[in-house]
């Protein structure tokens, strides 16, 4: 109801959400997916909250505490939190997307403080609580996949159709028009919202092809149906 301006369209889209086959079939799995796919919700629902709105202090710790717990809970998560950065410097840098919110030079800056001060409490949890693992999460992250890739291989021209592929199996293939028409005309509250999924989506991509990491693509079968 954040991004749409009708309720009704809102209500579908949670309702599609709701009965995503990918969504039910690893929330069947009880490894953790459930958890995560919540975490991310509420901290695309905070981060909005925190644009549209006055900061606010209560708002602001339960981002800090969605995203730590979010990537803790799934640690390669930590390519959709900064993917949900990479937008909000978007807007925050882009005079005409910050006036879409409403928001003056001032205002700005006091946005980029309040995101910045919660990004570095995430990051100084994250680091106390995965110190003792951290090389063993980081030789994980460049030899496991889903979607098992070698890391060689682990560019956006492969990785590209291979993901889209596992969101859009079968008969699902026929929904991407529907997506593609849905970002160029869907009715949001305000322009940015377009951006926010083609970040999301393209930004690990990047990530991945710069320092050759391919074990995030299992986030996009979680994180991204939200945005469909």
């Amino acid at each position: 109801w954040k991004i749409f301006i009708s309720k009704k369209i809102a209500l579908l889209a949670l309702l599609i959400a709701a009965v995503n086959p990918i969504h039910i079939y690893y929330s069947q799995t009880a490894r953790g997916y459930s958890l995560m796919m919540f975490f991310s919700t509420a901290v695309v629902y905070l981060v909005i909250k925190l644009l549209q709105s006055k900061p606010n202090l209560w708002h602001a710790l339960l981002l800090t505490i969605c995203g730590f717990l979010s990537v803790y809970t799934l640690p390669t998560n930590i390519f959709f939190l900064l993917s949900l950065a990479g937008w909000l410097l978007t807007v925050i840098l882009s005079s005409s997307w910050s006036r879409e919110f409403g928001l003056d030079l001032e205002e700005r800056r006091q946005r980029a403080f309040w995101f910045g001060g919660s990004a570095l409490f995430m990051t100084l949890f994250l680091l106390l609580s995965y110190l003792p693992v951290l090389d063993q999460i980081t030789e994980t992250a460049r030899n496991h996949s889903l979607l098992t890739f070698d890391t060689q291989s682990a560019l956006a021209s492969s990785l590209l159709p291979a993901i889209i592929d596992k969101i859009f199996q079968g008969p699902l293939k026929w929904f991407l028009p529907f997506l593609l028409v849905g970002l160029i005309y869907g009715m949001v509250q305000y322009k940015p919202y377009r951006l926010l999924p083609i970040i999301i989506f393209f930004l690990p991509l990047i990530i991945t092809t710069v320092i050759g990491v391919g074990g995030f693509p299992r986030n996009y079968l979680f994180n991204f149906p939200l945005f469909i």
